[in-house]
């Protein structure tokens, strides 16, 4: 997944603890918290 590799450089962070923090803060998983927040 390309867009959660970008993010996780950003923020310099794995990509398997970005995506356990999305879970953990939003309840969603990074692919349906990515879709809510471009809309």
């Amino acid at each position: 997944m390309e867009y959660i590799r970008q993010w996780a450089s950003v923020f310099a962070m794995s990509e398997r603890n970005l995506a356990r923090l999305v879970v953990k803060e939003t309840g969603l998983s990074f692919s349906s918290a990515g879709v809510i927040s471009c809309n």
